[in-house]
C-alpha cells in the first residue's frame, strides 16, 4: 500500500501485490506453491479515479459504475497458472499500446516516456515466437510501478511488472523486458514445480533473454551481457562459499539463493548444451519440451529424464558422457 506521497503524481494512492516466491497466501486462500496451478477470475471494487488492473484477461477495461461513488473492474485467467503468478494493482493509471498485442500501464506522468522506452516489445515478442514456439497468452501488456517499486521486474502473466528505473531514455535496460517476456515461456508456461527448482525458471529464462538480446540487437551485445552473467556467477559462487558449498546453499529455501547463481549458472549450463549439440539442434530441442510440458509444474530430475529421451538417446557421443 503506497501513500500518494510515494506516486509520482503524489495526489492518489496506490496498491501492487508481489506474490512471488509464496506470499500470495496472504490474501489468496490457495495452496500457496509453485507446483499449484489454477485458473481464476475475479472482481476487484474501488474508488472512482483509480483504475484496477490484473494479470488476467480484462473483461471491463474502463470498469462499470457500482455506486457509492465506486467502480468495479472484472478479469479471468483461463490458463492455468501457479498462485504465485496472480497479480494486481490500483492506482491513477493511464494505458497506452506499443503493437497490436502489447501496451504499457503507468501513471499519467510517466507514461510517454515509459512507452519510448520499451518500443522494441513487439519486436521481442517475435523473436521470442520464432526460437521457441507461439507467445500462448493473448496480450503482454506491461505496468511501470511507481519510483519507490523496490523490485526490478515480475513477469505476471499479461501483465509484467516494472521497475521504472529502466526509463534511461535509450532503450539500454531492455534487457529487463526482455527477461520478463522470455518467462512467457520459461516460468509461466513451464513452472519450476518447487523453489529448489528455481533454476528451471530463471536459468532457462536468463539463456532465452540473451537469445531475444541477440536476435534484436546483434551478437556483440548478446555477448557483452554473456559476459556480466559469467562474471556475476564467479562471484556468486564464492560468496556462498566457493566450488565444494554444499547445494543447499546454492538453491534451497524460498529467496535464499546466493545472489542470481540460479539464473547465472542455470544459463551458462545451457549455453554449454548448445555448444555441445549446436545451436540449431538445441533450439528445436527446447522448442519441443515447452511444447511437452506447456502448463505444468517441471523439476530438475524431470527436466534430465526429458532431456535424455529427447536429446541424448540415440546420439552414442552424448550417451558416453
Amino acid at each position: 500500500w503506497l501513500a500518494p506521497v510515494l506516486t509520482m503524481g503524489k495526489e492518489k494512492p496506490y496498491l501492487f501485490s508481489q506474490g512471488q516466491p509464496i506470499a500470495n497466501r496472504s490474501w489468496i486462500p490457495t495452496q500457496d506453491s509453485p507446483g499449484i496451478r489454477q485458473t481464476w477470475s475475479a472482481t476487484i471494487t474501488v474508488p472512482d479515479g483509480l483504475v484496477a488492473v490484473m494479470s488476467g484477461l480484462r473483461l471491463t477495461p474502463g470498469g462499470v459504475p457500482a455506486g457509492d461513488g465506486h467502480r468495479s473492474f472484472y478479469f479471468r485467467m483461463d490458463n492455468p497458472v501457479p498462485p504465485y503468478l496472480i497479480a494486481m494493482a490500483v492506482g491513477d493509471l493511464a494505458f497506452r499500446e506499443t503493437g497490436p498485442r502489447s501496451g504499457v500501464w503507468t501513471e499519467p506522468a510517466m507514461l510517454d516516456a515509459a512507452v519510448a522506452e520499451v518500443g522494441d516489445v513487439e519486436r521481442m515478442i517475435d523473436a521470442a515466437e520464432a526460437l521457441y514456439g507461439p507467445y500462448r497468452w493473448g496480450r503482454y501488456d506491461m505496468l511501470v510501478l511507481p519510483p519507490s517499486f523496490p523490485y526490478g521486474g515480475m513477469e505476471n502473466p499479461t501483465l509484467t511488472f516494472l521497475t521504472p528505473t529502466i526509463i534511461t531514455g535509450d532503450r539500454s535496460n531492455t534487457d529487463v523486458v526482455a527477461h520478463e517476456l522470455a518467462h512467457s515461456w520459461s516460468g509461466n508456461l513451464v513452472t519450476n514445480a518447487t523453489w529448489s527448482d528455481s533454476w528451471l525458471n530463471e536459468g532457462f529464462t536468463t539463456y532465452f533473454e540473451n537469445r531475444i538480446m541477440e536476435a534484436l540487437y546483434g551478437p556483440e551485445r548478446a555477448a557483452m551481457y554473456a559476459d556480466l552473467d559469467w562474471d556475476g556467477m564467479q562471484r556468486d559462487i564464492a560468496d556462498a562459499g566457493g566450488r565444494n558449498a554444499p547445494t543447499t546453499r546454492l538453491h534451497g529455501d524460498p529467496g535464499a539463493t546466493a545472489g542470481q547463481l540460479d539464473y547465472f549458472k542455470g544459463s551458462n549450463f545451457l549455453k554449454m548444451i548448445e555448444r555441445t549439440v549446436g545451436r540449431e539442434r538445441f533450439d528445436a530441442y527446447l522448442r519441443g519440451y515447452f511444447d511437452r510440458h506447456a502448463f505444468q509444474p517441471q523439476t530438475t530430475a524431470g527436466f534430465l529424464t526429458d532431456i535424455r529421451a529427447n536429446l541424448v538417446r540415440g546420439d552414442r557421443a552424448l550417451e558416453r558422457r
